[in-house]
């Protein structure tokens, strides 16, 4: 036997709303705020002081071997990416609006 076809559902309305997605500027600047603020968190819980065991200059358990790594990476990802990130958010805005936005009249 064959089953009964099911009726058709109806396709979902659209939202009036649209989803806006974020520019690579706006990523940019996210990406380089979680990098800061992983840098902030390891601070604040005191990580700092486990990075001589990273570097081998005290004798420490693996967790605080794990702690100073990440805090010195965080710590080099923050020194180094944040600002490259920041600075690239801030230059491809500039030129975006220059050359893509040349013909617009906002």
């Amino acid at each position: 036997m064959t089953e009964p076809s099911k009726p058709s559902q109806p396709a979902p309305a659209e939202s009036p709303r649209k989803k806006r997605r974020l520019g690579p500027p706006a990523r940019m600047l996210i990406g380089a705020a979680f990098i800061s603020a992983a840098y902030f968190i390891f601070h604040l819980l005191g990580w700092r002081q486990h990075v001589s065991a990273a570097y081998a200059t005290s004798a420490g358990t693996n967790a605080a071997l794990l702690m100073g790594a990440a805090y010195a990476v965080s710590y080099f990802a923050t020194v180094f990416m944040g600002p490259v990130l920041v600075l690239a958010a801030g230059i491809y805005a500039v030129l975006a609006r220059m050359f893509f936005n040349a013909g617009s009249t906002d």
